[in-house]
């Protein structure tokens, strides 16, 4: 069956972030895809796994989907009895840099992934965890994680790190930004009005924008998670990390934060192309998209400006399919470091992938170097806080047509 057919088919779409134990309670939402045309299901609502197994089964009862997918925000598969995850210690890399933290799964944590953890349960009546490289057909149950998805989403705020820093937006952390809540609730929101789902955006803009209460963020954590199936649903390609035998996570598509998690297999000692994959609903595993070897850890530095205390270097971005080589200039500014970067970008979709890279490039150790040796041209040492600016040139032109 082809892509075209496959798209007018029922499609029951879930998100799930289930709060992982039998004793508390998550947060559930669901929409379905008919005839091209998504259509909600009513509003996010407080769900443990027998609530939640109950609304799935009515939603199918009701609408009889040709296929159902279902983002889980909770490990689907967990071997280990002891410390993290291989999925985990490839992800969380990524998370830490981003001033971020990963729980680690494994079975020793009872209630959570014992034996009789209701986590089983649920999978067990909807298939078990499935294999996002098959074709989907029935039921589906992926795992996904929303703090991947912000990082594959752009939804990352300014930070002295170069690579910026994830929202804190759980209630019950110390560190929680009223600030940040709303940057999610807003990006959420826009996501899910360019789909026409407006009911969606409705509930997100009637939650609280100060002191939201932790079943709001279960709610919007449903919601990230439901992001996830939508991007399956339009035939997306997304992001699978890990694998079928020790745990995986899927997550929107992103180049940057691929190349980023390629390179944090090659620094572990693992094959890229084994533990991090693209796939689509159709099952498609496209390996010709892989990045080469030498990226993003390949920054070649130059000469000084030394009138101006500028270093010059060039960095390797995958753009397209290929390599482009790209031109940085490295200025201390105060007690910041600009960094501008002219590139042979044509969209602003090259605009994201080129700002994540050079993200990514400026946060590994020869990247550090490259920004340590310019605050030296400046005969001082580049301190705590200092904050790297990135800009990039040759889009202004090209990004309005």
């Amino acid at each position: 069956m082809g892509r075209a057919n496959l798209r007018l088919m029922k499609t029951l779409l879930v998100g799930f972030d289930s709060a992982w134990t039998a004793n508390n309670s998550g947060g559930l939402v669901g929409t379905y895809l008919d005839g091209g045309t998504f259509h909600d299901l009513g509003l996010p609502q407080v769900a443990d796994f027998p609530r939640a197994q109950e609304i799935i089964l009515r939603w199918q009862h009701d609408l009889q989907p040709a296929t159902t997918i279902v983002l889980l925000d909770q490990p689907t598969i967990v071997k280990n009895k002891k410390r993290q995850r291989p999925v985990e210690n490839i992800v969380g890399s990524s998370v830490s840099r981003r001033r971020g933290g990963m729980q680690p799964a494994n079975t020793s944590k009872t209630g959570m992934f014992d034996e009789g953890a209701p986590v089983w349960e649920f999978l067990a009546l909807f298939g078990g965890a499935a294999d996002p490289l098959r074709p989907a057909a029935g039921t589906r149950v992926f795992e996904t994680y929303p703090v991947l998805s912000m990082i594959a989403l752009g939804w990352l705020l300014p930070d002295s790190r170069p690579a910026n820093r994830l929202p804190k937006y759980n209630p019950l952390n110390r560190n929680f930004s009223n600030t940040d809540w709303q940057f999610v609730c807003k990006q959420a929101a826009q996501e899910f009005r360019q789909r026409g789902l407006f009911e969606m955006v409705k509930w997100i803009d009637s939650v609280p924008k100060t002191a939201p209460r932790k079943c709001d963020q279960d709610k919007l954590d449903a919601c990230l998670c439901l992001l996830v199936a939508l991007d399956l649903a339009e035939r997306k390609d997304c992001l699978m990390v890990g694998d079928l035998r020790t745990g995986y996570i899927v997550a929107p598509y992103a180049a940057g934060l691929r190349a980023e998690l390629d390179a944090r297999c090659r620094e572990t000692n693992r094959e890229p192309s084994e533990w991090v994959r693209v796939f689509g609903l159709d099952g498609e595993c496209h390996a010709t998209e892989v990045a080469p070897t030498t990226l993003p850890e390949s920054v070649r530095i130059g000469d000084f400006n030394v009138a101006g205390h500028e270093l010059k270097a060039t960095m390797s971005v995958m753009l397209r399919g290929r390599v482009e080589k790209l031109t940085l200039f490295v200025q201390p500014n105060g007690r910041n470091i600009d960094v501008e970067v002219y590139e042979p970008v044509l969209d602003s979709m090259s605009l994201q992938i080129v700002a994540e890279q050079v993200a990514a490039v400026l946060d590994n150790e020869a990247g550090r170097a490259l920004l340590q040796r310019a605050a030296a041209g400046q005969k001082r040492k580049r301190r705590k806080g200092t904050q790297v600016r990135v800009r990039l040139h040759g889009l202004e032109d090209s990004s309005n047509g």
